[in-house]
């Protein structure tokens, strides 16, 4: 799997840090602009001047909450991919150690083949090849085990051909043991991997709306800035279009109404004359 910054992380870094910038960029001249209007607030004799909102603190405010938001858009994707990676690696792990298993299956079943001949196969379970699926194979082997510690298992078995000693069994079975045992921990492992691998996607996914609710309201009130300090075209540039689909209901869901939910995005502003896009 890729190990560079998913597309939709990048895709919301992308439109805060956007939205930071021009902020930062647009403070002076919406500073000015604004204390020109505190003048005016001022100027009747009741004006109280605590009444007049600290405005470079307030667009400040906003490009803080953006930056911490990028930042934590940028750790929480981070470490969702790192957690990927390991899983991936350990997956590949199990790969690598299920063929060395499959490959002392095999040479198992040729020297038991060897020595007791091909029906002596069945006795201990080695009549197969060793199974396809991670489960299947540990209860495959788990069966060969259960089979060599078979107390009656000795004296089942064929003399050996050609005068060749007879096989420790119990040699074998706890060699085989050990393969099981690791097995089943390593799929243990992936398993564990797997839930923290979902469990971060999931604060992944909050995390990205999160950031993008902050994103589209930072956005409105820098507009109505812009547009209280007579910046008119910076306010259209600015302006937040909101789109809130409509999901579909079954018809044998009921007649509760459908769910909604609120997805925002800067752009540019219609033409003159035309509404705002919801």
């Amino acid at each position: 799997m890729a190990t560079q910054i998913s597309k939709a992380a990048l895709k919301q870094l992308e439109k805060t840090s956007y939205l930071a910038s021009s902020m930062r960029t647009q403070k002076p001249i919406v500073n000015a602009r604004l204390a020109d209007l505190k003048l005016e607030l001022l100027a009747g004799e009741t004006a109280d001047p605590a009444s007049v909102p600290d405005w470079d603190h307030l667009q400040e405010w906003g490009i803080s909450k953006l930056e911490a938001s990028a930042l934590d858009v940028r750790q929480v994707d981070r470490t969702h991919r790192h957690k990927l990676v390991h899983l991936d690696k350990r997956r590949d792990d199990r790969v690598t150690f299920v063929d060395e298993v499959n490959e002392d299956y095999r040479q198992l079943r040729q020297s038991f083949s060897g020595t007791y001949g091909d029906n002596a196969l069945a006795l201990v379970g080695l009549d197969a090849v060793l199974a396809r699926s991670f489960l299947a194979i540990s209860e495959q082997v788990s069966e060969l085990i259960v089979r060599m510690r078979d107390p009656g298992m000795a004296a089942a078995l064929p003399e050996p051909t050609a005068g060749q000693s007879p096989i420790d069994l119990e040699v074998l079975a706890t060699a085989w043991e050990a393969r099981t045992e690791k097995l089943d921990q390593m799929s243990a492992e992936i398993d564990t991997l797997i839930n923290n691998a979902q469990e971060s996607r999931v604060l992944v996914q909050e995390t990205l709306q999160r950031s993008q609710r902050l994103y589209v309201n930072v956005g409105r009130l820098q507009e109505g800035l812009y547009r209280l300090a007579g910046l008119g075209e910076l306010a259209d540039r600015m302006r937040a279009t909101v789109r809130a689909p409509r999901k579909k209901v079954d018809d044998e869901a009921g007649d509760s109404p459908p769910a909604e939910s609120e997805e925002g995005s800067l752009s540019a502003a219609p033409d003159e004359g035309s509404e705002a896009s919801t």
